[in-house]
């Protein structure tokens, strides 16, 4: 097999930074407007219905993606027994959560959330449906489908979240806006496969076919379930501990933040660990995953760091555009976008590249370790107040950014400091402009036009800085370059 030419991930980088970028505007755009029709309260309910639906990501996939994606090759039987296995999973767990919703209801002493939770519970059934079709295309780094899909399904879940809002619909719009747009993607999926692939779902079922795939699947699984769990306890905390009302002032300063993280690296990682995984077959696999990984981080903090560098520095700005009831949420939006500095570069790649390796299991013990200590700083935040929550959870994921950091650095014998020498120069100089941007604002003036166009001059200036010094210190290549040398495996 020949090693992917450097067209192929130019390609999927560019189509899955659209499609990133479209979503990291269009989210927090549509939750700033939602605010001016929904509540607290049925924000907050928002917030837990999202809980919903991110459960249905995380448990309906089952790891089988990523044990797709890692496989040399998989067979047709393969793939239509996977998919069979998927839909009962998603069958079963809305089933389950069905009947478990006044339970759920009963916990947020809010009798509103059971016919919520019931019918969000239909995306159970509907997000493994385009798990599969997504998964193959991806191992084949056909990203420029699984955005240009993504990217209609978003556009649809926004504008009809907001239509519905618009018509009174309260919590209801975002259920109804993510039950469309799921099989509106499913259909866009379907239809192409029908054109274009070779392999078409049919009802042919192995059990024993499950066995290999689920020995990798379930080790990622079991930690994508601890990272949901730790992802979202938070929320489910301050809405039982504090009130749901309370909720969802702290949902929306998560969301304006955590959205553009998650987003960023979820679809970077989309392209890197299928990139990682292809490195490792090499002969000095180990040695070409190194020396990417660390090129990964320089790149991602460099671009990152000033994104959330400004989002720290107008705060006010973002408040202005929300009600005066809202400047209650100020720290703690500060806060998560420190975090977001954490996130931007620490544990999703680390995990993606220990995936390469084939450490499922490294991954799973360590979220197994930490995830009891994320959950006791966490309660214990929600006794005092909503900053305090955020505060230990940013200091949780710095934590467990250095710990999955080592354990890296063990397989790949990377230094530490060879690790933090490949972002340090994006954080120095992002650090001295975030400095210069926040006395230039303090001292001649606060006004919105003038907000904008140093925060301009700020990302142009930070971005042009930090590319110069990687060049010189040879921490950046040219992305026009190979990323391969053409070698037969």
């Amino acid at each position: 097999m020949s090693f992917l030419k450097k067209n192929k991930i130019l390609s999927s980088f560019k189509w899955m930074g659209a499609y990133s970028i479209l979503n990291a505007i269009l989210t927090p755009v549509t939750l700033a407007i939602l605010v001016l029709f929904l509540t607290p309260t049925e924000l907050g309910e928002r917030s837990i219905v999202m809980v919903i639906v991110g459960l249905s990501a995380t448990l309906t996939q089952f790891g089988i993606a990523q044990a797709i994606i890692s496989r040399e090759e998989v067979l047709d039987e393969e793939l239509d027994t996977l998919f069979i296995f998927n839909i009962i999973i998603g069958c079963f767990l809305c089933l389950l959560m069905f009947f478990i919703a006044p339970l759920i209801s009963q916990f947020y002493h809010n009798k509103d959330l059971t016919h919520l939770i019931r019918l969000t519970s239909i995306v159970f059934v509907l997000d493994p449906m385009s798990v599969m079709f997504s998964a193959i295309l991806e191992k084949k780094f056909l990203f420029k489908m699984v955005a240009t899909f993504n990217i209609i399904k978003v556009v649809i879940l926004n504008l009809s979240t907001l239509l519905f809002a618009t018509m009174g619909l309260g919590s209801l719009s975002y259920i109804i806006g993510q039950i469309l747009s799921s099989i509106i993607l499913f259909f866009l999926f379907f239809i192409y496969f029908l054109r274009r692939e070779q392999w078409r779902p049919s009802f042919s079922f192995n059990i024993s076919i499950l066995k290999s795939f689920l020995s990798f699947g379930l080790f990622v699984s079991g930690k994508e379930f601890l990272n949901f769990l730790g992802k979202y306890f938070d929320e489910i905390i301050v809405g039982r501990i504090l009130n749901v009302e309370i909720l969802g002032y702290y949902y929306v300063a998560k969301q304006l933040i955590e959205k553009s993280v998650t987003l960023i690296s979820s679809n970077v990682n989309k392209v890197f660990y299928p990139l990682y995984s292809e490195l490792v077959k090499k002969k000095d696999g180990y040695q070409s995953l190194k020396s990417q990984y660390l090129l990964n981080s320089t790149i991602v903090s460099l671009v990152g760091f000033p994104i959330f560098g400004l989002l720290i520095i107008n705060t006010d700005l973002i408040i202005d555009f929300l009600d005066s009831d809202w400047k209650k949420i100020n720290l703690v939006i500060i806060i998560f976008s420190c975090k977001a500095m954490i996130d931007i570069v620490s544990s999703g790649f680390a995990s993606s590249a220990l995936y390469a390796l084939e450490k499922p299991k490294e991954v799973f013990k360590i979220d197994l370790i930490l995830f009891p200590i994320r959950i006791a700083l966490i309660t214990i935040g929600a006794f005092i107040s909503i900053e305090m929550v955020a505060g230990f959870f940013a200091l949780f994921v710095l934590v467990k950014a250095l710990i999955l950091q080592r354990k890296l650095n063990f397989f790949l014998n990377i230094s530490m400091r060879r690790y933090l020498k490949s972002i340090m120069i994006n954080l120095y100089v992002n650090l001295i402009f975030t400095s210069a941007l926040f006395f230039t604002i303090h001292i001649v003036g606060e006004s919105i036009v003038f907000n904008i166009v140093l925060s301009i001059l700020y990302l142009l200036g930070s971005l042009s800085v930090t590319g110069y010094f990687n060049s010189k210190k040879n921490n950046l290549r040219d992305f026009s370059g190979k990323f391969f040398t053409r070698r037969a495996s």
